[in-house]
């Protein structure tokens, strides 16, 4: 039931006052607005859409300008109800309202979209097809006491006329009907582009900020790593020298006692497993040291630096009659020495090892904008493609 102000007036004035309330006694009698009911009937073109985008409620304005019954929308998703022209091949309105309505979901504050050219449905009892329309949507979130999204008002204004009415009067301003198509497709191809320039700037955020928490993240986690690792190698190396100790004290008594022939296999497999295990504690005190964020860094001259890993694997390189091209005028870098010599020595005596030909190795490097790329190319077997991404972890 509506209400003028006139007739709420007369009301009050006839109910009987109360007199330790000065208050009209009559005054909590009145029933509460049905605000469904009012907001239904409000003109103003608003959509209620669930935080799932499914439509919730709908004002008479909105179905006046779509065309549409409130009985058909309700309970549907807004892309179903609302799908993009198939015949208009750079329709764009699902996509740019996704982003909007996904943008209010995220940052839960209200997100204005520029003119949209979004077509409606027309219904089959009126020829059925698209409708072309413009619109001016805003995108508002009503939120929950707890802080989260709990619908969003979707409102959009109807400018169809105002566009086309400028398109009409640009069009009539351009005589050459071939300047005309050009422009019409050059403003295709703008629309086309800004849309995909849109589209990857938005990725870009995404993606420049998951990739400042996975840095942050990935920071703490070769911090912890690190001191795990050199705390654990410590510990384990006492006992493991003991038990090194006792196996070499076991050996000469069996030795002593003519022995040892018996267990020559079992104490084969004990000393390479105790090697093996050494390798991982060497690579774990490695690991710890690589990880610590105090390195000392000076000027590196890495054409100096290689002749001294060519020296160090000389012995390697004779033996596999290598042949190692290592370019000229090779440039001075700011780094740690020992790990940019562990760097090209093991990716020098691996081209070596791995090769059942004669080697060939070159070392190469270019400049870029802000650093140089160096590179170890050799005619070795490879690495298959199945092992590119594991080559690269901690140990492999």
């Amino acid at each position: 039931m509506y209400l003028s102000r006139r007739a709420t007036h007369q009301v009050c004035m006839k109910e009987p006052m109360n007199k330790k309330n000065p208050q009209p006694a009559g005054q909590n009698d009145i029933a509460e607005p049905d605000y469904r009911l009012i907001f239904e009937r409000s003109p103003v073109p608003l959509l209620v859409l669930h935080p799932d985008l499914t439509i919730v409620a709908a004002t008479d304005g909105y179905l006046t300008a779509t065309k549409r019954n409130r009985s058909e929308l309700l309970g549907l998703h807004i892309f179903k109800a609302f799908p993009d022209n198939p015949h208009d091949e750079s329709a764009t309105g699902v996509s740019r309202l996704e982003k909007s309505l996904l943008t209010v979901l995220k940052e839960k504050q209200p997100h204005s979209m520029p003119v949209q050219k979004y077509d409606i449905p027309v219904p089959g009892s009126e020829g059925g097809g698209f409708e072309v329309r413009y619109w001016n949507p805003q995108n508002v979130p009503v939120l929950a006491p707890d802080g989260e999204v709990r619908y969003i008002i979707h409102r959009v204004d109807d400018v169809t006329e105002l566009v086309l009415t400028r398109q009409k009067q640009t069009e009539q301003q351009i005589e050459n009907t071939d300047l005309r198509e050009s422009n019409r497709d050059m403003a295709v191809a703008i629309m086309r582009n800004n849309a995909e320039i849109e589209k990857r700037n938005v990725l870009l955020q995404q993606a420049n900020g998951e990739l400042t928490e996975k840095t942050e993240e990935l920071k703490r986690s070769n911090q912890e790593l690190a001191h795990f690792a050199s705390t654990a190698s410590h510990d384990i190396q006492a006992p493991f020298r003991i038990v090194g100790n006792y196996l070499g004290m076991i050996e000469e008594k069996l030795r002593q006692q003519n022995l040892f022939d018996d267990f020559t296999g079992h104490f084969r497999r004990i000393f390479v497993a105790r090697d093996r295990i050494a390798t991982l504690l060497d690579d774990l005190l490695t690991f710890a040291m690589v990880s610590k964020d105090d390195h000392f860094t000076e000027p590196v001259d890495i054409g100096k630096l290689i002749s001294e890993v060519l020296l160090n694997l000389e012995a390697a390189i004779n033996e596999s009659n290598a042949v190692v091209d290592v370019q000229r005028d090779l440039p001075t870098v700011t780094g740690e020495y020992i790990q940019l010599s562990q760097v090209f020595q093991n990716l020098i005596a691996n081209a070596i090892k791995y090769n059942r030909n004669k080697p060939k190795i070159v070392v190469f490097c270019k400049k870029r904008s802000h650093d140089w790329l160096f590179g170890v190319r050799d005619n070795g077997m490879g690495i298959a493609p199945d092992y590119h991404r594991k080559v690269f972890d901690v140990f492999q």
